[in-house]
């Protein structure tokens, strides 16, 4: 009997040093578990700080860039299209006096052809 109870003695031991060693790492996975969950927030984190970073950095960028394509509109507009409409302007009359020019000569030059054949 008293080596019945040793040896369930020395089972009971060695179970439980097997499941405090099991304990243990359970322990020790729930450990490294919650620090790699951690370790991903706090990465997590980081990306969105860095978006925002960028996303504002983008966001002014468009802004410079809309303000500068509205001066670029308005300087068009005051300064260059004025000059545009008179060169416009200054082509119609050209081609204007080309052709009243044109239709003069061709007027002066049947005249000639009329008066010189006739004599």
């Amino acid at each position: 009997m008293a080596e019945r109870t040793e040896t369930l003695e020395q089972h009971r031991k060695k179970w439980e040093q097997t499941m405090q060693l099991r304990r243990d790492k359970e322990s020790d996975y729930m450990k490294i578990r919650e620090k790699r969950v951690e370790d991903y927030e706090d990465q997590l984190q980081q990306i969105r700080v860095q978006d925002a970073e960028e996303y504002n950095q983008v966001k002014i960028k468009l802004e410079n860039d809309v303000q500068v394509c509205r001066f670029m509109k308005a300087f068009f507009c005051i300064q260059i299209m004025p000059k545009y409409i008179y060169i416009c302007n200054w082509i119609k009359f050209a081609v204007h006096s080309l052709m009243f020019n044109f239709s003069l000569t061709s007027r002066k030059q049947k005249l000639l052809d009329l008066a010189v054949t006739s004599n």
